[in-house]
Formats: structure tokens, C-alpha cells, sequence
């Protein structure tokens, strides 16, 4: 399995293909590296979100001690399925 993450900043984007079924995204931390790190933004925790691939699809995921999460603009504050786009 690939996905395909478009990450934008206010100054930079960036296209990430990642390979497998579950991923976590945050900032590295000192003991701590998640899948994808985006250590761009502060306000990203350690261990903000995971991606998980379930049988209907992706699905998002805030995690403990994360702050906002956003798709679409949209609030994300249970898991939820990603429509593809």
C-alpha cells in the first residue's frame, strides 16, 4: 500500500509517498521519530496523528496530547475516514 501526503506550509509544500498500512506523523522528538516527521511546525506533537488503511479506506486519527487537527479545514477530534483527494 502507497500514500500519497501533500504537505503545505505558509513558505514550502511538499509531496511524501509513504508505504504500508499505518503510519504515525508528528515532530521527532528525543526519544521519539514517527513515520513522518514535520518538525517545520511547533505546534506539531511528537505523536500528533496516525493514518491507519482499515477495509473501507484510510482513517485519521488525533492522538493523545496532539493539539488542532484539521482536514479540510473541518475539525478532527474522533477517528474519521479520509475520502481519496
Amino acid at each position: 500500500m502507497i500514500l500519497k501526503i501533500a504537505v503545505n506550509f505558509a513558505d514550502s509544500s511538499t509531496t511524501i509517498y509513504l508505504r504500508g498500512s499505518s503510519f504515525v506523523i508528528g515532530r521527532k522528538a528525543s526519544q521519539y521519530q514517527p513515520d513522518l516527521c514535520l518538525n517545520l511546525d511547533l505546534s506539531v506533537a511528537p505523536k500528533h496523528l496516525r493514518l491507519q488503511h482499515e477495509a473501507n479506506g484510510w482513517q485519521i486519527e488525533k492522538l493523545p496530547g496532539a493539539g488542532i487537527l484539521q482536514v479540510n479545514g473541518d475539525d478532527v477530534d474522533e477517528p474519521r475516514s479520509l475520502a481519496p483527494g
